[in-house]
């Protein structure tokens, strides 16, 4: 495990960079913490989300928010860790929920017969996998395990762009209010983090462990 850490990305230190990480995770964390608030203030009444899930909401925008000082301040990547498993779990929740929710409707209209447009449904099935690919790869980058950052950039920035897109349906085609909106569109900002980080970052040189070898002695 030491030898994992040892092999972590190494910050550039690059002042444009961290300004953007800064921004991103404010924009980001703002919004994951709204309905948690929401649900505690209301002791979780005026909310139809799991209990669970806005905990775990909560803790992963927490750490993000800790992860990016960290970060900025001293260079030290492996919080995201932290961050990018509490992140990974959160993920899981809609994503097993849009899951169920397009299972349910292919069985429906298998069922009846009937002809129902699906596609928003698998799209929004493949955008919370791309979700939980970029959190997890991102975690493994943090700490050294995974060092293809071209992949992390590969997948956080259709990411972003599909959650982009999201956003703009949710508002315009679902005519949803300004809250519910701004509760999904951290998706946005929270996706293009794993990107800024890759770029502040660069891959630190491998450290072998050396396997030990008893002495002989003559």
């Amino acid at each position: 495990m030491n030898t994992i850490f040892k092999n972590k990305p190494i910050s550039l230190n690059n002042k444009i960079y961290n300004a953007l990480l800064y921004l991103l995770s404010i924009a980001a964390t703002a919004p994951m913490l709204m309905p948690v608030v929401v649900g505690f203030m209301s002791n979780f009444t005026r909310v139809e989300i799991s209990p669970i899930y806005l905990i775990f909401r909560g803790l992963a925008a927490i750490a993000i928010i800790l992860a990016v000082n960290v970060f900025v301040i001293n260079g030290n990547t492996s919080f995201f860790l932290f961050a990018g498993i509490l992140t990974t779990i959160t993920v899981v929740f809609p994503l097993i929920e849009n899951i169920n929710t397009l299972s349910a409707q292919i069985a429906f209209s298998q069922k009846y017969g009937m002809n129902i447009d699906l596609s928003q449904y698998l799209l929004t099935v493949i955008e919370y996998s791309l979700f939980f690919l970029v959190s997890l790869i991102t975690t493994l980058y943090s700490v050294g395990f995974f060092r293809f950052p071209v992949v992390v950039m590969a997948l956080s920035l259709p990411a972003a762009i599909a959650a982009q897109y999201d956003v703009i349906v949710r508002a315009v085609k679902f005519e949803m209010g300004l809250y519910d909106v701004l509760c999904f569109a951290c998706t946005v900002t929270a996706s293009l983090i794993p990107l800024v980080l890759v770029l502040a970052c660069k891959n630190s040189k491998i450290t072998k462990s050396k396997k030990y070898s008893p002495k002989r002695y003559a």
